[in-house]
């Protein structure tokens, strides 16, 4: 937002909800999730997709991935305006 990471504007990617880091508590479940309830605390990790196939992601660095796709930059983010 204030041009300091020296990327385009978020704007250039098409994203119009930045936000990477979301967190909340969970209100609603589908009908086939497993492992989760009503009331459990939740968190998502800021990359949304990678290729699965590079040396970064069959390691730890998965981050650092060339075709990494980032939540609030390359997809809609977490930052909800009220």
């Amino acid at each position: 937002m204030l041009g300091d990471l020296g990327l385009p504007a978020m704007s250039t990617f098409g994203v119009r909800s930045p936000g990477h880091e979301g967190a909340g508590i969970v209100v609603k479940l589908g009908e086939n999730v497993t492992g989760w309830k009503v009331g459990d605390r939740a968190g998502m990790k800021p990359i949304c997709d990678v290729c699965h196939q590079c040396e970064l992601c069959w390691g730890d660095k998965e981050c650092y991935c060339a075709k990494a796709v980032y939540a609030g930059l390359m997809r809609t983010g977490t930052w909800l305006h009220p």
